[in-house]
């Protein structure tokens, strides 16, 4: 039994291990323009959506947004 357990720990480490090995390296993804974020926009008259339950909503009526921010987070 105790030698079942030791190969299993041993071939489950060398598989991790070929997996870490092969895996591809991320790439890096550009950051979006200043120009090309788009906010969801409130136009007056346009009656509120009450939806109950799930259902995608194609133009929703955004009350507030919270800004768009142009400056850089620095950490």
């Amino acid at each position: 039994m105790w030698v079942q357990l030791g190969w299993a720990i041993v071939v489950a480490l060398a598989s991790s291990l070929i997996s870490y090995a092969l895996q591809r390296a991320p790439k890096a993804a550009a950051a979006p323009a200043a120009e090309t974020v788009t906010s969801p926009s409130l136009d007056a008259g346009t009656p509120l959506q009450v939806v109950f339950g799930r259902k995608r909503i194609r133009n929703p009526n955004t009350l507030y947004y919270g800004g768009d921010r142009t400056t850089e987070i620095k950490k």
